[in-house]
């Protein structure tokens, strides 16, 4: 693997379970393609970013809002991709400062104190407001 990796070949590793390697992979990767179009935050999406992966999304609303740089976003066409990846390659601190913000994004608006508290003000709204019916 070593030597693939540093003749510059990509390797399919197919799925993967562990979940400690996941993280490794994104946390040392040159580039997350995130090219998920279907609806809601995505999971792999937030987990790549904690992680510290450089990433460029399918510009999604949902993507749009969990990244909020639409610089790391792209259409569908690939010469686009294409250029964004080439961008990301030949600038290595603009991939460090994706990496960072991606990290802090996480940690600022997904963590589970944040979406817990955020689904117990739900409730009490809900609640608050069938007391009032």
């Amino acid at each position: 693997l070593d030597e693939m990796v540093a003749a510059g070949e990509g390797l399919w590793l197919g799925h993967v379970s562990d979940q400690a390697l996941l993280d490794e992979l994104w946390a040392n990767c040159g580039l997350y393609f995130h090219g998920h179009s279907v609806g809601g935050t995505n999971p792999a999406l937030l987990q790549a970013l904690g992680a510290g992966a450089p990433v460029i999304a399918l510009d999604t609303p949902f993507n749009r809002e969990v990244i909020q740089n639409r610089e790391q976003l792209f259409s569908p066409e690939p010469a686009e991709v294409a250029a964004l990846a080439g961008k990301v390659d030949a600038e290595p601190d603009l991939r460090a400062g994706w990496r960072r913000a991606g990290k802090a994004r996480v940690a600022d608006a997904y963590s589970w104190d944040d979406v817990s508290n955020r689904y117990l003000e739900a409730l009490a709204l809900a609640k608050s407001r069938r007391a009032g019916v």
